[in-house]
């Protein structure tokens, strides 16, 4: 749970190969665990999954900021995206590019920390993501 006055968001990415589709969702939540704002979209593309979790990451932080939740904690189920961006990994990839975004983004909220949370406590935003698909 994050701490009063801030928020936490959950983020997460469904992909389909047939129709080309990333789906990325996310949720934000307050302290008392209540779920406050949702998003849910879509971009063409294939991508390897770790890619698209990584954008789907950015795109995440890129609305928390444009609608300037504090936020004290992002949370993903993707275990080796999390590591990466907590060890601030790098090497001449597009995936370390994105790495570097995510990063750079993060500075916008000094307190966040990325975590890793099992699929079962990303349901929203993985069920959020699959309606993307839909759209």
């Amino acid at each position: 749970m994050p701490k009063p006055g801030f928020y936490k968001s959950n983020v997460d990415v469904a992909l389909s190969d047939q129709k080309h589709k990333v789906g990325i969702g996310a949720a934000v939540t307050n302290n008392k665990g209540d779920i406050v704002a949702v998003m849910s979209s879509f971009f063409y593309g294939n991508l390897s999954p770790l890619l698209a979790e990584a954008k789907a990451l950015l795109w995440a932080v890129h609305w928390c900021m444009s609608v300037r939740f504090p936020l004290d904690c992002i949370a993903s189920d993707c275990l080796l995206l999390v590591r990466r961006v907590k060890h601030r990994w790098k090497d001449n990839s597009i995936f370390s590019d994105l790495v570097d975004q995510i990063l750079s983004c993060l500075s916008f909220f000094p307190f966040a920390a990325v975590i890793r949370e099992s699929r079962d406590h990303n349901v929203i935003s993985h069920n959020l993501a699959k309606a993307a698909l839909r759209l």
